[in-house]
């Protein structure tokens, strides 16, 4: 459907915007897990300690496509006489429709130096972050 992978842009000195678009194999938990990761990555990058996500939304795209079972022919060794040919696939997939979806999640960053004294709003650590993630991102 569309391209994956993460985007980042720099808006300013303390604010990027981050996305993350899986594929259709992709769940949508695993797609807001790799935009959290980086945008721990991005925080650090930047010289920062911990971070503030703003706007965090996630979207789904469902394509669906109509198909229908595959026709040709393949051999049968066990088939006795004529015909050596059977045609159509039996592991072929039913006619019917398949759903493919993907998810997109978008997030402002704000990134700080050190924790805000007033917990007015929840940030995270960046270098926590990274290191409880890690095992839960797989790398191409």
């Amino acid at each position: 459907m569309r391209g994956e992978g993460y985007k980042t842009h720099k808006l300013d000195s303390t604010k990027f915007r981050v996305s993350f678009r899986g594929n259709r194999l992709t769940e949508r938990d695993q797609v807001e897990t790799y935009l959290i990761y980086r945008a721990a990555e991005v925080t650090l990058q930047e010289g920062f300690t911990h971070f503030v996500m703003n706007n965090l939304s996630t979207d789904r795209k469902t394509e669906y496509e109509a198909v229908s079972p595959a026709i040709y022919g393949y051999y049968m060794p066990n088939a006795g006489t004529f015909p050596y040919y059977i045609y159509g696939n039996p592991n072929a997939p039913r006619s019917g429709t398949l759903e493919d979806t993907e998810y997109e999640a978008v997030a402002y960053v704000s990134m700080i130096k050190s924790p805000p004294q007033a917990k007015a709003f929840s940030y995270f650590k960046a270098d926590e972050v990274i290191k409880n993630l890690d095992p839960h991102v797989k790398r191409p």
